[in-house]
């Protein structure tokens, strides 16, 4: 009985991969009106399959090849074959005619199926929330190179406001928002400490970060004052944090960390 379960997307697999083959054969064989029908058979059975929490990887793979093969079937049987050989699809028996909408809609329901299948993959949703944090890091960096530059020319300080590089043309706009917020009425989205020097060889003290909610608390990007950048995890962001303010508070007669918020 516990074998059940996980075969049935074995099976709708094969079947949605053989009906996708059959639909192409038929496309190109006189029978244009079952390759239509193979193939809307093949659409279904292989979003059945992927549609399936069950289904394993390359069961998956398999459906989705069924489900093509199912397109291309239905698009040679509606489109290439009538074209090649003059007529009009379905002319010569109106019995059997397909109402074009009803392939169309068809269609369209097997490419969202797939789409809404590729998106609600861990592994696609892992890759997205990996792409976005590189970026966010990137647009970090740069700030902070802008950051490390400004202080060259200005005492080894660091400005009170990071807006002051866009206005000086260093750095634009649209990277002072992390693509790890989905909230773009922000101006920018990074927590700062102004009036800092630059630390070569130190990664201790903070000089940027976001906040672990854009992640639902998993972690946050940070920059350091010595340039570095990484992603930590909420525990161990919380660990650098608490060091940074503690430290900061040693070095400045207990007085804490200015730290500008995202606005």
């Amino acid at each position: 009985m516990s074998d059940a379960p996980r075969s049935t997307p074995n099976y709708l697999a094969i079947v949605s991969l053989a009906l996708g083959v059959l639909a192409v054969v038929n496309a190109l064989w006189p029978a244009a009106p079952m390759a239509v029908l193979l193939g809307l058979a093949a659409l279904i059975a292989g979003i059945g399959v992927m549609a399936t929490a069950e289904a394993q990887s390359n069961v998956r793979t398999m459906a989705i090849v069924g489900v093509c093969a199912g397109l291309i079937g239905v698009g040679a049987a509606l489109l290439i074959k009538p074209a090649a050989t003059g007529a009009r699809p379905h002319e010569s028996d109106p019995s059997a005619a397909v109402d074009p909408e009803v392939i169309k809609q068809a269609v369209r329901d097997a490419f969202d199926g797939i789409r809404a299948e590729q998106e609600s993959s861990p592994a696609m949703a892992e890759a997205r929330k990996k792409a976005m944090q590189v970026r966010c890091s990137a647009n970090m960096r740069q700030i902070s190179q802008s950051l490390m530059m400004y202080s060259q020319d200005n005492n080894d300080r660091m400005p009170s406001d990071l807006m002051l590089l866009e206005r000086m043309g260093m750095i634009r706009a649209k990277q002072f928002q992390s693509p790890l917020d989905s909230d773009e009425s922000n101006v920018c989205d990074y927590y700062y400490v102004p009036y800092q020097r630059y630390r070569s060889g130190s990664k201790n003290w903070l000089l940027l970060w976001t906040d672990p909610a854009y992640t639902n608390g998993d972690g946050a990007n940070v920059v350091y004052t010595d340039g570095q950048a990484e992603y930590l995890k909420a525990d161990e962001f919380k660990r650098v944090m608490d060091r940074f303010v503690r430290e900061y508070k040693q070095a400045n007669s207990g007085n804490a960390p200015p730290v500008v918020k995202p606005h």
